[in-house]
């Protein structure tokens, strides 16, 4: 695992915690009514208008965003995510596939589920090289 460039990931996810949502596919448009449905506070919509995952968050930091945006689901985001992580699965990438522990019903978009993913999730997946064990 790359995990350099995953904490890299995660310093740009914390400097705009708005912005980071686990329950999006990947890079999603925004508004309200979406934002009740991806349990984001409403409150929390960034000036962009858009939010993103760990996967569309690495997409948009490393230049890949176009690329991205061009394909058909947020798997392929995903997947090549995970590729150039070296990540041994896409379980960082689906909070249901987390385990329980680490699972929270803390808004999406505010800076304690931003802190929350960052400082214990990630850092959870990385110590247990991503849950291969675990799960």
């Amino acid at each position: 695992m790359d995990v350099t460039a995953m904490r890299q990931v995660g310093e740009f996810i914390l400097a705009e915690p708005r912005k980071f949502n686990m329950r999006a596919l990947w890079i999603e448009p925004i508004s309200s009514v979406l934002a009740a449905s991806l349990h984001h506070a409403k409150s929390a919509i960034p000036p962009c208008g858009t939010v993103a995952c760990f996967a569309g968050e690495w997409a948009i930091r490393t230049g890949y965003e176009s690329e991205v945006l061009s394909l058909e689901s947020g798997y392929n985001c995903g997947e090549m995510c995970r590729e150039s992580l070296n990540l041994p699965n896409n379980d960082l990438f689906l909070e249901s596939s987390w385990p329980m522990r680490l699972q929270t019903t803390l808004k999406a978009g505010t800076r304690a589920y931003a802190e929350h993913f960052v400082k214990v999730v990630l850092e959870d997946y990385i110590a247990n090289n991503g849950w291969e064990n675990l799960l």
